[in-house]
């Protein structure tokens, strides 16, 4: 039981950091495009 609890928490943690990874590489792009727009 325990080791299942620890698989969904690793599980939940890899894909949060993914998509927080995926997230602040969006906000990245966006902000590199203002500044070569302006």
């Amino acid at each position: 039981m325990a080791s299942k609890n620890l698989t969904k928490i690793i599980f939940y943690f890899y894909f949060g950091s993914l998509v927080w990874i995926g997230a602040s590489g969006m906000m990245f792009l966006i902000g590199v495009l203002l500044i070569v727009n302006l």
